[in-house]
C-alpha cells in the first residue's frame, strides 16, 4: 500500500516552501525530528528549472548560478540543509477539493533546517 506524500521544504533560497510530491511505498513514515534524504523526493519526479524559478529568492538564484546549473546537485545540497522533519499533517481527500494521490488521505511533511525555529 502506498500513500501520497507532499514534501514542503522550507529554506532561505525559496520564497515559499518548495513542494515535491510522490507516492510513498516504504513500510514506514519519517517522524518529527528525523531526517529525510533529499534524493527520495528529487528522484521521485522530474523537477524542471522552469517550475523551480518561481520559488527562488535572489539569493537562491545566485546560489544556483554558482553551481554551474546542475539542478539535481543543487537541490541535493539545499535538501540536505533542510532535511529535518519539522512537522507532519494528515489530510483526508474530500470530494470538493482536488484529489492528491490515489488513496483516501494524503500527508504533508514539512522539512527545514534543524537549527532554525
Amino acid at each position: 500500500m502506498s500513500v501520497y506524500i507532499e514534501f514542503q521544504t522550507i529554506h532561505p533560497f525559496f520564497n515559499d516552501p518548495f513542494v515535491a510530491g510522490m507516492e510513498w511505498d516504504f513500510p514506514f513514515l519519517p517522524r518529527i525530528g528525523e531526517s529525510v534524504n533529499p534524493w527520495i523526493w528529487i528522484k521521485a519526479q522530474e523537477i524542471k528549472m522552469s517550475a523551480l524559478e518561481s520559488y527562488l529568492t535572489e539569493e537562491g538564484k545566485k546560489s544556483l548560478e554558482k553551481n554551474s546549473g546542475d539542478l539535481e546537485d543543487w537541490l541535493y545540497e539545499v535538501g540536505i540543509e533542510g532535511s529535518y522533519v519539522k512537522d507532519i499533517a494528515y489530510y483526508r481527500n474530500v470530494s470538493h477539493a482536488p484529489k492528491k494521490g490515489n488513496g483516501d488521505f494524503y500527508i504533508i511533511i514539512y522539512l527545514g533546517d534543524p537549527y532554525e525555529r
